[in-house]
């Protein structure tokens, strides 16, 4: 596979996570590899992805980047929250999580932190 390819897609494995993605149609339906992974085509180009262990977050090419609160349910599972979009005048050049934290770099080298009492503000 080249790099032009990967520019187009990602790979996603573990628990249930194509759940958080805009897919395109048909993307999951494709059984997983031998490994158990599952090739995912997104609606759209990503460029950075990281997880905590409350909290995903994720960079689009265009400097966009987004978080989405996990939570976990009475019954023990994990529940994805709504997708909030990081308001900032510059764009992100990458992001990185913590158990309950996200880490932004912008393009002009500020670095931003973001944790879990301030998602419902974003």
């Amino acid at each position: 596979m080249g790099l032009g390819q990967l520019c187009d897609n990602m790979f996603s494995w573990g628990e249930d996570s194509q759940r958080g993605f805009r897919l395109k149609d048909g993307s999951d339906t494709a059984p997983p590899t031998a490994e158990g992974l599952h090739h995912l085509q997104l609606g759209y180009h990503m460029t950075a992805l990281s997880a905590g262990r409350t909290v995903l977050a994720f960079l689009k090419s265009n400097g966009n980047a987004f978080i989405i609160p996990i939570t976990e349910s009475p019954a023990g599972s994990r529940v994805r929250g709504k997708q909030k979009f990081v308001k900032f005048k510059d764009k992100i050049k990458t992001v990185s999580c913590g158990d309950d934290t996200v880490t932004l770099l912008s393009k002009r080298g500020q670095v931003l932190c973001v944790d879990k009492s301030s998602f419902q503000g974003l």
